[in-house]
């Protein structure tokens, strides 16, 4: 019997679950659900839970989850979605670094640049490189028309969720 480890069975369905979102996302003709914005702490921490869980099993940043997250169960306009998962990523990723530094420190202990599971060389080029272009994107969504704003995301989501299908199929 061929052992199928839960991430081997897990990314694919998380692929699949990305293309729905994203695809629902480009069919959805709003910028934003209509009604009120659901803005209290029970909604945030389902939010929270969900794409922190994401994040740190897939390796992706948690904007991937959070974001579909803030326009379906607060019914935050994309630019605002967009904007509080950039501010959110910034825990995602500090806790995330931690937790994956003192989890491998045992095993990578004698790997060039290597800091637990975290490649320092790897890490300094895309923080620096990522620390110019934010302000870049986050000055192009702020410009950008939400409908459209939503639909790139959305095709985002869907690439992102083929290669994750992709990837575990070989």
């Amino acid at each position: 019997m061929l052992f199928r480890s839960p991430g081997s069975v897990l990314k694919p369905l998380f692929g699949a679950v990305l293309c729905v979102a994203g695809l629902q996302m480009i069919l959805d003709r709003k910028s934003q659900r209509s009604g009120e914005l659901r803005t209290g702490w029970k909604s945030a921490a389902v939010i929270g839970i969900v794409s922190g869980l994401i994040a740190g099993f897939f390796g992706v940043g948690g904007g991937v989850a959070s974001v579909p997250l803030l326009l379906w169960l607060s019914r935050f306009e994309p630019k605002k979605a967009v904007a509080t998962s950039s501010v959110v990523v910034v825990a995602f990723a500090l806790f995330g670094t931690i937790t994956h530094a003192v989890g491998g420190w045992a095993v990578t202990r004698d790997v060039p640049w290597a800091f637990g599971y975290v490649h320092i060389l790897a890490l300094i080029c895309v923080a620096l490189s990522s620390i110019f272009t934010a302000r870049w994107g986050a000055q192009w969504a702020n410009r950008i028309n939400p409908l459209r704003l939503k639909r790139i995301f959305a095709i985002m989501l869907m690439i992102i969720g083929l290669r994750f299908m992709i990837t575990a199929l070989l």
